[in-house]
């Protein structure tokens, strides 16, 4: 019999990170969509994102966004690196 290895990506969501500094949760979701203009461009209201009620969406390599019922980000899942770029600033 073999082993079986599974390789996951260990990430930090945007609500344990708020937690984490004392932040609201809203302020740390406006700081990661900074950032994400910053390093990537990215815009924070992509058409394309409405389009996934429901689901978690990868944006970039380490960046998930949980979407609500409403179209809405519920959070952020973040990997080791954006995170700490994240909490540095």
């Amino acid at each position: 019999m073999q082993n079986l290895t599974i390789a996951q990506t260990l990430t930090m969501s945007s609500r344990e990170i708020a937690e984490l500094v004392g932040k609201r949760h809203d302020h740390v979701i406006r700081d990661v969509w900074e950032m994400l203009g910053q390093l990537y461009q990215i815009e924070k209201d992509a058409p394309t994102l409405g389009d996934h009620k429901n689901q978690k969406v990868t944006i970039v390599e380490g960046v998930i966004v949980a979407i609500d019922g409403r179209g809405y980000v519920g959070e952020f899942l973040l990997d080791r690196r954006h995170t700490e770029i994240l909490i540095t600033g």
